[in-house]
């Protein structure tokens, strides 16, 4: 085999590469189709793998129609798929900057084309802008500082494929190719110049389903463990990640608090189930808000509510509890008349009174709780406070 043919046989590989990446982020996309981001992606890999088909293939009449076509589908492939990038990440390429790049595209396409033609001046204009989108497209996607794991890889591959694009055609042109009146960015490189491409594409793509698919494993945990109505964690979530709290001895000790809505039948009775849900909707955002980030906030099921604060002890979850009661007592509720006062009973358990396990701490906590009710509810019964006092 040859070297040309060797070459192209590369750009070959290349091309089924962009083809099959392409592939896999529509089914990643098909997993959560609200990532809209991966089908600008999946466009992009599909643009690009239909200009380099057209440089292959030398399908329409014509040196400049197939040169010119080739040309803008892989600019715009690139420019789809950078800025897919950058939506990942919220943000933008920006309008004003992929106009300019695209009127700089088309202006030296048509003149490297048509008035002056030049192979490799055209391909410097196409590389020259896929670096300049590559580049803009690390930058508005923070890959380096957002805190995504994998995305550290696609950093690199982002820049080498920018210093891929704008060193290519001053080292890896084929003079012979050149010589034997090669027309396309396909065909007139030496071998690893198509080798490097195919070593920067491969582990991109495997990054990017692989952070995808985590991404829809998390959406789907969330989900089934966040109690829909509240946005707090439900009775499974809870008691899963409560565990993980207990076990682990950075966090400790911990305070357990469960809380239910004191005759919350009563209003859904007298006001409507609007109304009640209306409650507890407004019980699991004062709960959420009143928590830390290191916090648990779940609801256990119906009205009852249990928060599990880290490095506290009963003393720090009667304050908590009190903060919480006092604030609910003074809302008012849209769906409720202003005369109607909603109050709710609360009961402390924290490690020092001598429960190491999580059954024990709901369970006494759950206790307490229900002592408060029958003292009277709207209270908080603490932990350091005797069951019969």
């Amino acid at each position: 085999m040859t070297a040309d043919s060797l070459s192209l046989v590369w750009a070959a590989v290349g091309a089924v590469l962009v083809f099959f990446a392409g592939l896999a982020v529509f089914w990643a996309w098909s997993l959560d189709k609200r990532r809209r981001y991966l089908l600008l992606m999946f466009g992009g890999a599909m643009t690009y793998a239909v200009g380099l088909a057209v440089a292959f293939g030398d399908f329409l009449p014509g040196a400049v129609p197939d040169e010119v076509v080739a040309g803008f589908c892989m600019i715009a492939g690139a420019i789809l798929s950078m800025e897919a990038f950058a939506r990942r990440a919220g943000s933008t390429l920006g309008r004003g900057f992929v106009l300019g790049v695209v009127v700089v595209a088309v202006v030296g396409e048509v003149w490297f084309s048509a008035i002056r033609p030049d192979a490799v001046g055209r391909v410097r204009v196409e590389d020259y802008v896929t670096a300049a989108v590559s580049i803009r497209s690390v930058l508005r996607g923070r890959l380096l500082t957002n805190g995504r794991r994998g995305d550290p890889v696609l950093f690199f591959f982002l820049i080498g494929l920018a210093a891929w694009c704008l060193t290519r055609t001053w080292f890896g042109v084929s003079a012979a190719a050149l010589t034997a009146g090669a027309r396309f960015g396909t065909n007139i490189f030496v071998t690893p110049v198509y080798v490097i491409f195919a070593v920067l594409l491969v582990p991109a793509t495997v990054t990017t389903v692989w952070q995808e698919v985590a991404g829809v494993i998390d959406v789907l945990r969330t989900e089934r463990d966040t109690d829909l109505l509240t946005g707090v964690l439900n009775r499974r979530g809870f008691l899963a990640e409560a565990q993980r709290m207990i076990d682990d001895p950075r966090l400790a000790p911990v305070a357990m608090i469960v809380c239910d809505v004191d005759r919350f039948k009563q209003i859904n009775d007298r006001f409507g189930h609007r109304a009640g849900d209306e409650v507890l909707q407004e019980f699991g955002r004062l709960l959420r808000e009143s928590a830390r980030n290191i916090d648990l906030v779940g609801r256990l099921g119906g009205e009852e509510f249990a928060i599990l604060l880290a490095t506290s002890e009963g003393g720090d979850g009667f304050e908590f509890a009190e903060r919480v009661r006092i604030r609910l007592s003074s809302e008012a509720f849209a769906f409720l008349p202003s005369s109607q006062q909603v109050t709710a009973s609360f009961g402390v358990a924290g490690a020092g009174t001598g429960m190491l396990d999580l059954e024990t701490l709901l369970h006494e906590a759950d206790r307490r709780m229900y002592r408060a009710k029958a003292a009277g509810r709207d209270q908080s019964w603490p932990a350091y406070r005797s069951e019969s006092s």
